[in-house]
């Protein structure tokens, strides 16, 4: 995940902002921590459970899990992602000097 979010992290750590360039490196990430919480169980809040995902462009009329459990989802993946993001802006800090050197 650190390293499909390195280019929206280097944005904001070398020019101050972010572009909409990382749209799709966003979008993976985001789906990735998806499967980690729906399919693959990755989370004590949910449980052992898992859910098949839809898609890319499928149409989702119902999700086989409560509205409640798919509000727990949505903020397991949100903290997924956020922590991910923190990880690789922290590193590219750190390691800014190196960076600019290449």
């Amino acid at each position: 995940m650190c390293l499909a979010l390195g280019g929206r992290a280097s944005e904001e750590v070398f020019f101050g902002k972010v572009g909409s360039g990382a749209v799709d490196d966003l979008q993976r990430v985001t789906r990735s921590a998806y499967s980690q919480i729906v399919q693959l169980g990755f989370s004590s809040k949910v449980g052992l459970l898992s859910f098949d995902l839809p898609q890319q462009g499928e149409m989702v009329l119902s999700k086989p899990y409560s509205e409640h459990t798919a509000q727990i989802i949505d903020e397991e993946v949100r903290q997924i992602v956020q922590s991910a993001y923190e990880r690789t802006l922290a590193l590219l800090t750190e390691k800014k000097q190196l960076v600019e050197k290449v």
